[in-house]
């Protein structure tokens, strides 16, 4: 019996023994298996945020790499800042997916820039495309990496962790994942995950960078392209840029305000960048035709040996006729080699487009005209549409003039429409003195400036300038001593003990019968003369640089009537009295004094006019823009002149 008790208290003893150590090693495994786990965790933590970290320092690298791009610029730097960081270095002329409507709209015009005559070179669009390529070849790589993401369990659930702004805390991770609301991992998967997961944060640092490129490349070429169509001047006498290499600057603020329009409405913006004015719109497509002309081989030269005329006949008319039709002219069949009436009316109309008097008859003059070179012809409609870029004209004003200095005409427009055009004479080209000023030059030539006809002045008087009266008007005294009397000029004697002398009103009156007011930096005013045979003359340029009109007085009655609100009636009426009156007009009129040796005729062929004071001349040669002393000397005021 008690060998049968110390049995079973052994057999106690050793079970108990044996339950302990095996509670002991189950222990041990769920401790190992706990430790595990939380390495884990602490892993999946250090993972997130790796990744999170490098995605926030990714999305803080935007300024940092626009600013490192546009380090690299050689203009527009200060107009691309400003406006980078007004939109706070937002990505305007990109999406996510590839060119913005921004980026659409500037480039479908600079496609074309070179119709308006400028070089696409200037843009540099080779590396806005090659940077475009780039970019949309970094984006799709992207969205293959985020595709190698898809299905990958760790990414779905730890996606939202590495884009948030706030880290995750070990806690936290063991929380949501006694929640059920994140599953546990292994080291290989979270390996693969974070691989993945850099490659494609990887393809997103790259897609940044050729956004950048292409954001800022995009935009200095948009500025360069205002610059061109809006602010520089390279072609005016007066007021061409002298270093056109930091116009950027120069015109910054303009700059600005314009990006800012355009970042509003691309295509709006985009549409109304060029000029407006039909004539601009003409020469485009007048330079498309002169290109082709000179693709296909240049203009037919034309051999003259003598005078022709209708009745003619030979290769010489063959030339002429067939030189005439390459511009568009009706001349005719080209194989005729009969002067005919369409030759003789297709020759007229070529020597009104290029300022001669429309005889019919081909001269030396004109042959030279024709044998102009299709290269030469080119230069000068791009240097016209420069011209136009420059101009001051508002075609939409309601009503203006325009006085076309080179092609010796005033335009009335009205609505958008021509409605009527005027001979005019202008200042001359002659190398002259002003005693009183002590200067010589070319002093007489009418200036390049817009005003506002603000008076029109019936039966004026002419005050005779101390420079004419020494120049001309002594000299006339001397060879006929009642000469002022005659022409009906009075001496008045002033205050100070100077003279003044004027001519009455009159038909005798070096102003004629109508004056035209519109004050001026330069004493320029319009008028009527007493020298009319001077409109039969095909280069206009006598004057002392007031312009001279013909028919003033049909001109006089449309301004009046819309802007004084008088008829044509009265106006006679205030003419017969031969008395002064000047009529201030209630509506100012705009008036634009240009210069710009071409021009379109209402069936589109292009007028070539006289460079009279050859301002293309010294553009081509790079005389412009112009010394100080040689501006001072071109833009100085002219003392109350004819």
């Amino acid at each position: 019996m008690l060998k049968k008790t110390l049995l079973l208290c052994f057999l106690a003893v050793v079970t108990t023994c044996c339950t302990s150590r095996q509670h002991e090693k189950a222990q041990g495994r769920v401790e190992r298996v706990t430790k595990a786990e939380q390495v884990v965790e602490d892993e999946t933590v250090a993972v997130v945020e790796r990744l999170r970290s490098r995605k926030i320092a990714l999305d803080g690298k935007r300024k940092t790499v626009l600013e490192e791009v546009l380090k690299n610029e050689k203009m527009f730097k200060k107009a691309t800042l400003q406006t980078l960081e007004e939109r706070g270095y937002e990505f305007l002329f990109s999406t996510e997916e590839g060119e913005s409507r921004w980026a659409k709209a500037l480039l479908k015009f600079l496609d074309r820039v070179e119709e308006h005559a400028l070089k696409k070179e200037k843009y540099e669009i080779f590396r806005i495309e090659q940077a475009k390529t780039d970019m949309l070849l970094a984006m799709s790589n992207m969205q293959s990496q985020k595709v190698r993401l898809a299905g990958d369990r760790a990414f779905e659930a730890l996606s939202g962790f590495v884009m948030a702004k706030e880290p995750v805390t070990a806690e936290q991770m063991t929380s949501l994942k006694e929640a059920g609301r994140v599953p546990s991992f292994s080291r290989h998967e979270l390996s693969g995950f974070e691989e993945k997961f850099n490659a494609y944060l990887d393809a997103m640092e790259q897609t940044l960078l050729s956004r950048a490129r292409f954001e800022v490349w995009c935009q200095v070429a948009f500025f360069r392209l205002v610059l061109d169509m809006k602010f520089l001047k390279i072609a005016h006498p007066f007021k061409a840029d002298k270093d056109p290499g930091k116009a950027d600057v120069v015109y910054l603020d303009g700059l600005v305000k314009m990006f800012g329009e355009f970042a509003k409405d691309p295509d709006a913006f985009i549409s109304h960048l060029p000029p407006k004015h039909p004539y601009y719109w003409a020469l485009i497509e007048a330079l498309k035709r002169y290109k082709k002309i000179e693709a296909d081989g240049g203009f037919t030269q034309v051999h003259f040996t003598s005078k022709l005329k209708k009745g003619a006949r030979g290769g010489a008319v063959l030339e002429l006729r067939q030189r005439l039709l390459q511009e568009g002219y009706d001349a005719g069949d080209v194989s005729n080699p009969l002067f005919d009436d369409a030759l003789e009316k297709a020759l007229k109309h070529y020597q009104e487009t290029h300022g001669f008097e429309p005889t019919g008859v081909l001269e030396e003059k004109h042959a030279r005209s024709l044998n102009v070179s299709i290269a030469k012809r080119i230069q000068q409609i791009e240097l016209g549409l420069q011209r136009w870029r420059e101009s001051e004209v508002d075609p939409a004003q309601p009503f203006y003039l325009r006085v076309n200095i080179p092609e010796f005409k005033l335009e009335v427009w009205e609505d958008g429409k021509l409605l009527r055009k005027h001979k005019v004479v202008v200042g001359n080209n002659n190398w002259d003195k002003d005693p009183d000023a002590r200067v010589e030059g070319r002093i007489n030539r009418t200036k390049i400036f817009s005003a506002l006809v603000k008076q029109v002045i019936l039966n004026p008087r002419w005050y005779v300038p101390a420079r004419i009266r020494r120049l001309e008007l002594d000299f006339e005294v001397l060879n006929e001593p009642d000469y002022l009397e005659k022409k009906k000029f009075k001496v008045k004697v002033l205050p100070d003990g100077t003279e003044e002398i004027y001519q009455e009103s009159g038909d005798d009156n070096a102003l004629g019968r109508v004056k035209f007011v519109f004050p001026n930096p330069y004493g320029i005013f319009m008028h009527d003369t007493n020298q009319k045979e001077f409109f039969k003359q095909e280069i206009r340029a006598f004057s002392h640089g007031c312009i001279r009109l013909e028919n003033p007085i049909e001109l006089a009655y449309i301004i009046l009537e819309k802007c004084a609100s008088m008829s044509r009636e009265q106006v006679q009426s205030l003419l017969a009295t031969e008395k002064v009156h000047e009529i201030d007009l209630k509506t100012f009129v705009p008036i634009y004094v240009e210069y710009n040796t071409v021009g379109i005729d209402e069936d589109g062929h292009v007028e070539f006019y006289s460079d009279v004071y050859q301002y293309d001349k010294d553009f081509f040669e790079g005389k412009i823009p112009y010394s100080e002393e040689e501006l001072k000397l071109l833009m100085r005021k002219i003392p109350r002149i004819d």
